[in-house]
């Protein structure tokens, strides 16, 4: 490699330093200052390239990962905080160390670099006002309600309106799951969806081991949740850890279809009672936005479906308060 293109790199480096410092220490006074957050992010992209084109490997991939760190902040997954300032300035001294090791300087931890990304994914926190993470929120609230009620048909096991009760809750949960893109949560809870109904209509009868199964595959939605909220792209992803996240969920899928089958084989279910016709008009008011979504409309209409027939009409331009008066009037 040509000395010349090496010496070139380290006098931009060191320049590039001294802009990320400035950037970090603003960034330490003003948070949500976007210029600053890209500017940063430029910073790290920068050395990334022209490190690795000169063979400093271990710059250039320990820089990347810095990139992809800020990369969640500055499209708003992620936000600043005293923590991530303070470690990204002990980033910048490192990458600084780095660079000065290639060229005779003392020897840097190896074991440095590994510490302070762990650092930076540890302090990142979530930006409360992302859509997605609170989407999640709910989520995680409405499989807290499905828990309770599952807790109360361990001793009820043949209450038919607590059994309705956790499918609105399951269908509740998927909507999310796919509002939030976790189609993986949506899947996974597929089975009990189709489980459950069966129990509404009567078809099974719910046994004390498929509700403790049931309880437990509420704590696994959860975890996929949040497993969902993590960028891929922030985190070296193991791929043995991923398929052990996942044999637990299948697990309890292949347990939930053995203990149906044994149901199924078993003395056919009481003939269901029938109940007097009720009606309702429920009115949803939706961002016209979500009202595209397919996925959406369908799943609301799954969960109303569970009622009895369902109609739905979509009403445009919507204003209550004319509602309101002509009612008064």
């Amino acid at each position: 490699m040509n000395e010349d293109l090496k010496e070139l790199f380290r006098d931009g480096a060191m320049e590039y330093m001294l802009e990320l410092e400035e950037a970090l220490l603003r960034l330490g006074e003003s948070p949500d200052n976007k210029e600053e957050i890209d500017r940063v992010f430029r910073v790290m992209h920068t050395i990334k390239g022209s490190s690795g084109m000169i063979g400093f490997d271990d710059v250039s991939v320990f820089a990347h990962h810095l990139e992809t760190e800020f990369d969640l902040i500055r499209v708003g997954e992620a936000t600043i905080n005293p923590e991530i300032i303070t470690t990204a300035l002990l980033a910048r001294d490192h990458i600084a160390e780095m660079i000065d090791a290639h060229f005779g300087g003392p020897a840097v931890d190896c074991a440095q670099a590994d510490r302070i990304l762990a650092l930076i994914h540890q302090n990142q926190k979530p930006d409360e006002k992302n859509p997605r993470f609170q989407i999640a929120d709910k989520g995680r609230l409405v499989i807290d309600r499905l828990e309770n009620t599952l807790k109360e048909l361990v001793n009820e096991p043949s209450n038919r309106e607590l059994s309705k009760h956790s499918l609105v809750f399951l269908k509740e949960i998927r909507l999310l799951s796919t509002c939030m893109a976790a189609e993986s949560v949506s899947e996974f809870l597929s089975s009990w969806d189709d489980f459950f109904t069966r129990v509404g209509n009567g078809a099974v009868q719910l046994t004390r081991e498929i509700v403790d199964l049931a309880l437990e595959a509420c704590s696994e939605a959860k975890r996929m949740i949040t497993d969902s909220l993590v960028d891929p792209n922030t985190v070296n992803l193991d791929p043995e850890k991923v398929l052990a996240s996942l044999q637990r969920p299948m697990e309890i899928q292949d347990t939930l279809k053995q203990l149906a089958a044994k149901l199924d084989n078993s003395e056919p279910a009481k003939p269901s009672v029938s109940t007097p016709t009720k009606s309702f008009r429920i009115r949803l008011s939706f961002p016209s936005k979500y009202l595209n979504l397919k996925d959406v409309k369908k799943k609301i209409a799954e969960i109303l479906r569970i009622f009895g027939s369902c109609t739905m009409v979509k009403v445009d331009n919507f204003q209550p308060q004319q509602t309101q008066e002509a009612r008064e009037s």
